[in-house]
């Protein structure tokens, strides 16, 4: 890696984190279950950079935070959101590389697609199966019907969220990551 592309991972897990402590309680969620779009810069990396440099974005904004204030959830928390990220960022960013470099939205909007998708499921099994059960101490049924219930539709909602953001940010400053100017969207039918 150069000198300039470490420079932008690490300015946007830099934005990853700040992003990261603007919570927002999402209605009909548990309060434990907090909404922030800090998977965004970890999205625009893995889309100008590939899927390394978003997962790259999401370890060290969460590391970050795992050193400076863990919050309630402490290490399981954290061990949670960069599952989530990095599953979000990861499988987009790799459907993108892999339907080509082109300026086409709605290659972007399936890869974001898929990156949701990927995530709603990997925290499906992961909340049911061992977060759940190790958190708060439920039995993996419990645990199960719980995910099922609650994280499935929260998981949901948050990668529609942050994919929207990321859909809307991406192009206009896709020029800048890769060392250019700001520009309008510039997308193809």
């Amino acid at each position: 890696m150069n000198l300039q592309r470490i420079t932008r991972i690490a300015v946007l897990a830099a934005m990853a984190y700040v992003l990261m402590l603007i919570e927002i309680n999402l209605p009909f969620f548990p309060i434990y279950l907090k909404y922030d779009v800090s998977e965004v810069p970890g999205l625009i990396a893995a889309f100008t950079m590939g899927p390394v440099a978003g997962i790259l974005v999401e370890t060290i904004k969460d590391l970050l935070k795992l050193v400076i204030n863990p919050g309630a959830g402490g290490v399981i928390g954290m061990v949670a959101n960069f599952v989530a990220g990095a599953s979000l960022v990861g499988f987009a960013g790799l459907a993108r590389k892999l339907l080509g470099n082109d300026r086409n939205m709605a290659k972007d909007l399936f890869a974001l697609a898929v990156g949701t998708m990927t995530m709603t499921a990997i925290m499906l099994l992961v909340n049911g199966f061992v977060l759940f059960p190790i958190y708060f101490g439920m039995p993996v049924a419990v645990g199960w019907q719980s995910a099922v219930a609650i994280s499935t539709p929260f998981n949901l909602v948050k990668g529609v969220l942050s994919s929207a953001a990321a859909a809307l940010l991406y192009r206009p400053l896709e020029n800048v990551l890769r060392g250019g100017r700001l520009a309008p969207t510039g997308y193809r039918g």
